[in-house]
């Protein structure tokens, strides 16, 4: 669950928590973990129409499609880099 509302200035989401969608990924799951999103693609679930990172808000639940094996920092919180992020769903 997205925790700010995404910043066209700040370039990165603040979520509550990111969980696995499949039970075969071998990547973690984090309470709290920022996406950096500059150069990400970020859809409407149900259009598949391109979104703004505005258009993301807080309370918001997203999907991540994240690479094979991403990059992520040792930070508190951690953070995922654009790179390492396929794309964004919005899911209204």
């Amino acid at each position: 669950m997205v925790k700010e509302d995404g910043s066209k200035e700040e370039q990165h989401l603040l979520l509550n928590s990111l969980t696995q969608a499949q039970e075969n990924e071998s990547i973690a799951s984090f309470d709290e973990v920022i996406l950096l999103t500059e150069g990400v693609s970020i859809l409407d679930k149900k259009t598949q129409e391109e979104r703004s990172i505005e258009d993301i808000k807080a309370g918001s639940t997203i999907t991540v499609f994240l690479v094979p094996e991403p990059i992520t920092t040792r930070s508190l919180p951690p953070q995922i880099p654009g790179n390492s992020i396929v794309n964004i769903l919005i899911n209204e």
